[in-house]
C-alpha cells in the first residue's frame, strides 16, 4: 500500500491534518506569544506564567485520557479539543486581561495536550494493521511540514499585520479544521484492523 493508498483511506488524512494543525499552533505559540506578551504590556514573569499554565495543563489532561476515551469517541473529543481551542487562540486576538490570558492557556493546554496523543491513536486505529508503521512515517512526516511552514506562514502574516493576527489566524484554521475533522471522518473506533 503506498502514500496515496494509505491517505484515501476514510479518516486518514484527516486525522493527519489534525496532527499538523496542532503542531503548528504549538509553534506559533511558542514563537510568537513571548512577543505578542510584550507587545501587549505583560512582565517576562507573567508571560512566562501564562506559558507554564498552559505545559501543566497539557501534561495534567494526558493522565485523564484513558478515562475520558471511556466516555467519549476519539472523533468527538478531538473535535471539542480543536474548536475550544481556536475559540481559546480567538479570546488572546480579543482581549488583554492576564486572567483571560491565563484561563486561555489553561484552556488551550488541555485541548492541544489531547490532540496530538489522540491524532497518533486515531492513524494507529484507522491504518490496516501491516502497514500501521508505514501510516505513523507519514504523519511524523507530515509534522515535520508543518514545523517548516508554520513559522514561515505565521512570520509573513506577523510582518503584513499584526503579531496578534497570527493568534487570529490559527484559531480561524483550529477552528476551520474541527468542523472538517468532525463532518468528513469515519469514527477512529471502526477501523481496518478488524477481520
Amino acid at each position: 500500500m503506498n502514500f496515496f493508498q494509505l491517505l484515501k483511506i476514510k479518516g486518514m488524512h484527516q486525522a493527519m491534518l489534525v496532527s499538523m494543525l496542532t503542531l503548528a499552533v504549538r509553534e506559533a505559540m511558542t514563537t510568537y506569544f513571548p512577543l505578542y506578551g510584550i507587545e501587549k504590556g505583560f512582565s517576562l514573569t507573567q508571560i512566562g506564567l501564562i506559558i507554564g499554565i498552559q505545559g501543566f495543563a497539557a501534561m495534567i489532561i494526558r493522565l485523564l485520557q484513558g478515562k475520558l476515551l471511556q466516555a467519549f469517541s476519539v472523533k468527538n473529543i478531538l473535535f471539542i479539543c480543536l474548536f475550544s481551542s481556536g475559540c481559546c487562540l480567538l479570546s488572546l486576538y480579543f482581549f488583554s486581561d492576564i486572567l483571560i490570558f491565563s484561563i486561555a492557556a489553561l484552556l488551550l493546554g488541555l485541548g492541544l495536550g489531547l490532540t496530538q496523543p489522540l491524532s497518533t491513536v486515531s492513524v494507529v486505529n484507522i491504518a490496516p494493521v501491516a502497514f500501521s508503521a508505514q501510516a505513523l512515517g507519514i504523519r511524523l512526516g507530515g509534522n515535520r511540514l508543518s514545523q517548516l511552514v508554520s513559522p514561515l506562514s505565521f512570520g509573513m502574516v506577523a510582518q503584513w499585520a499584526t503579531v496578534g493576527f497570527v493568534f487570529g489566524i490559527a484559531a480561524i484554521l483550529l477552528m476551520g479544521g474541527s468542523v472538517y475533522y468532525k463532518y468528513s471522518s469515519s469514527d477512529s473506533r471502526s477501523n481496518h484492523n478488524k477481520p
